[in-house]
């Protein structure tokens, strides 16, 4: 079953990757080349991640294994955001200092989409939970936008959090995302 499945960002989506430039970008996919275009990467480790916490957390008894998610996302507008931060007091002075960093970003109320491929589980795992339905998925997405986020910053500041804008099955007239 395929799926179309869009977000609306709710705070600040930065890049976590340093650069020597002194910004931080977003992940992304190779690309830039030929008719290939570059993706904004889908940390498939992470997304699994919070898929089974938020599987966990709302008790769904669905299988991870059967949602399959695409390498990357189509890049979105990006601006650049300047972020202040105080460093954890450190001895002998324990003393915290303020610093910034410079970050590529998605702003808020934007929305970025994707297709999302839920399978059948392998012939082996018939014992396994079944996969999750559309409102399963629905469900599980809005917690981690809720409670997680896409920012590896996320988690403890806040950013990168967002909630469903939009899911849908996927036919055989349906634009490409």
């Amino acid at each position: 079953m395929l799926y179309n499945i869009k977000f609306r960002i709710t705070s600040k989506f930065l890049g976590s990757k340093n650069t020597n430039q002194g910004i931080w970008r977003f992940r992304t996919t190779p690309g830039n080349t030929g008719d290939r275009e570059s993706l904004l990467l889908i940390e498939q480790e992470v997304w699994r991640w919070a898929m089974l916490d938020a599987i966990e957390s709302l008790n769904l008894g669905v299988d991870v294994n059967t949602i399959h998610l695409p390498p990357g996302i189509r890049m979105p507008t990006l601006f650049l955001f300047e972020r202040k931060y105080r460093t954890r007091p450190r001895p002998p002075l324990n003393q915290s200092k303020e610093k910034t960093s410079k970050h590529e970003m998605i702003r808020e109320n934007s929305i970025l989409g994707f297709r999302i491929n839920i399978s059948s589980p392998r012939p082996s795992d018939r014992e396994t939970a079944p996969p999750p339905t559309m409102g399963d998925l629905e469900k599980i997405y809005n917690h981690i936008g809720e409670y997680i986020g896409l920012s590896p910053f996320g988690n403890q500041f806040g950013y990168g959090r967002f909630h469903v804008h939009s899911l849908s099955r996927v036919t055989n007239d349906a634009p490409d995302l």
